[in-house]
């Protein structure tokens, strides 16, 4: 938000602008305690567990939330599949 648009714009620019911000912190540190969590539970598992191959290992790769909406399957791609199991089956 420049200067401008809070001087001179509608206070309600101005909520939803503090808002995002406040989402966008919010989420910030969900993610840094989520990290925090599971680097915890990394070096926890590896100290009691007896059996290496049973340990947690801490992600190699950032954690995303996109990719679990990629292989969640809308409706019409469930109908599709459907209709060519069945037109296999004739």
């Amino acid at each position: 938000m420049t200067p401008e648009q809070a001087l001179y714009e509608d206070v309600e620019l101005m909520h939803i602008y503090f808002k995002a911000y406040n989402n966008k912190i919010e989420k910030m540190a969900w993610y840094g305690g989520l990290y925090d969590r599971l680097a915890l539970v990394d070096v926890v598992s590896k100290i009691m567990s007896k059996d290496s191959s049973k340990t947690f290992d801490y992600p190699n790769l950032p954690l995303s939330l996109s990719d679990e909406k990629e292989n969640v399957k809308t409706e019409q791609d469930k109908e599709i599949e459907f209709r060519q199991a069945m037109l296999s089956v004739y």
